[in-house]
């Protein structure tokens, strides 16, 4: 089933919360189904054929109408790389419909493996382990390597007498930050991150995109952090200092469904953003992993 044994015994504990029976004895030699488990095999084994059956007979009267092309992504992928592909793919596949949704990119693997996503884009260590990925039943494209960086202006308080290149993310958090909304999951993590360093990540501002991001910064005293592809451009008044945090990588890939065909729009939609041309809408100054 290409899931971890830990993944496949989360999902047989929710089955028991559903039930609310216990389906499975549990000992050292493994898991040993109990009665009502058989119930449910023999119960869910008709369910299953009557399903089929009735596709079966009402394939003929059914209109055909293609699902969307499902893409999850991290803000990130979304706001920075998909939305600069769609309107090149779909001049050349104008029969294809898109349905792109943000997803923190821990959480897209598996929505990949389980079907609930054709396509994902997603970046950090999803991106990059592909062990890891092998064994949740997803296969790695790698796309961009992208990374977090600090802007603020160039006249700003913490740049002034700064001799080195990077800084750290502790040394930037005694002064007033802008970000994305509380609910992005850009902020959850970089909230996640000043506590693993026993500090506090307390923005005075939340907006709802990156290009909105900039402008505040742009307009004030206020430090972000946003990946250089939401800065690469239109940056020549403000400051880009690099973070010498090893979270500041964010490699970017597609993952793909490895135990089950990619759909065919899928199969074109990732050719495409891989391709030289798909490379041509790039945010400047970046270049496809491998190129």
């Amino acid at each position: 089933m290409h899931l971890t044994v830990s993944a496949l015994s989360v999902r047989l504990k929710r089955l028991e919360e559903e039930a609310g029976t216990l389906l499975f004895e549990r000992s050292g030699k493994g898991l040993v189904q109990t009665p009502a488990a058989l119930v449910l095999v023999k119960a869910a084994r008709r369910v299953l054929e009557a399903a089929a059956s009735l596709e079966e007979d009402f394939a003929p009267y059914a209109r055909r109408e293609e699902k969307p092309l499902r893409i999850l992504s991290n803000s990130t992928g979304l706001e920075n790389f998909l939305c600069r592909l769609t309107g090149p793919f779909l001049a050349k596949h104008p029969e294809t419909r898109i349905e792109f949704v943000a997803r923190r990119s821990s959480a897209i693997t598996e929505a990949v493996q389980t079907g609930e996503a054709d396509l994902g884009l997603a970046g950090g260590a999803a991106a990059a382990d592909e062990g890891q990925a092998a064994e949740s039943g997803v296969r790695l494209f790698p796309y961009v390597d992208d990374r977090h960086v600090l802007i603020s202006r160039k006249d700003h308080e913490l740049l002034r007498g700064l001799r080195k290149k990077t800084i750290s993310f502790a040394e930037t958090l005694r002064y007033p930050y802008a970000s994305l909304l509380e609910s992005a999951p850009m902020t959850a993590a970089m909230r996640e991150r000043a506590l693993l360093i026993g500090c506090r990540y307390e923005p005075v501002v939340e907006v709802p995109s990156f290009t909105i991001l900039v402008e505040v910064v742009r307009s004030g005293g206020l430090l972000a952090i946003a990946p250089y592809s939401a800065v690469a451009e239109g940056m020549t008044d403000l400051a880009l200092t690099g973070l010498s945090d090893a979270w500041a990588a964010r490699p970017m890939a597609f993952l793909a469904p490895a135990s089950r065909p990619m759909r065919p729009d899928a199969e074109a939609f990732l050719e495409f953003a891989l391709s030289a041309e798909g490379a041509k809408y790039l945010p400047r100054g970046m270049t496809l992993s491998g190129h």
